[in-house]
């Protein structure tokens, strides 16, 4: 109902993802895929799936501390089993996104900068900045992941939308191809509320 064409969800049984897909393509919706279970039986049994835009090959693995090695050998075991769907991955460290961005076709900054009803939106400008010019050098585009959620106890607040509107903006002015908009819903926290 709001125009979104893409939604990124996360599996935590193999079975459930059949009727998923199933009712994203109804719905004319490609699906990010970001795994609870093991991910290659995932990949072999719907990489046929129309539905299926991409494999997240990990949320934040630079913030989380797991090395781009790592991230680079789970794109050759996902890229073994389906070559033709990108693999798609998370980073929230700036500061590290030229050692990640070749371990994934698209890349996904999520700098989230809203912690204050006043907080400024341009951190995140600069980030996607810095994401764009560190995957350029692979030809990668990049996802952006603009904040849209908040929590009554936590470091960060609901952003108004204007401050919602901006980061759409200054995202499309950094470079982005995509957009991924965190979260619709999360224990704590839904958008239609």
């Amino acid at each position: 109902e709001g125009g979104f064409n893409v939604v990124h969800a996360g599996i935590k049984d193999i079975d459930e993802w059949e009727p998923f897909l199933a009712e994203a393509q109804k719905l004319g919706v490609k699906v990010v895929t970001e795994f609870a279970v093991d991910p290659l039986p995932v990949l072999e049994r719907y990489k046929s799936s129309p539905a299926v835009l991409a494999w997240n090959l990990g949320d934040e693995p630079d913030g989380g501390g797991i090395p781009p090695e790592e991230m680079a050998a789970r794109h050759d075991r996902y890229k073994a089993v389906d070559a033709d769907h990108p693999t798609y991955q998370v980073l929230c460290v700036p500061d590290t996104y030229a050692r990640y961005v070749h371990c994934a076709d698209l890349i996904a900054p999520d700098p989230y900068p809203i912690h204050q009803p006043d907080s400024p939106t341009w951190p995140a400008y600069e980030a996607w900045l810095a994401a764009r010019d560190a995957a350029q050098a692979y030809e990668h585009p990049i996802i952006a992941v603009p904040q849209c959620f908040g929590y009554a106890n936590g470091s960060w607040v609901v952003p108004s939308p204007a401050q919602c509107r901006n980061m759409t903006y200054l995202a499309l002015a950094a470079g982005a191809k995509g957009l991924i908009y965190y979260t619709y819903a999360d224990p704590g926290f839904r958008v239609p509320e």
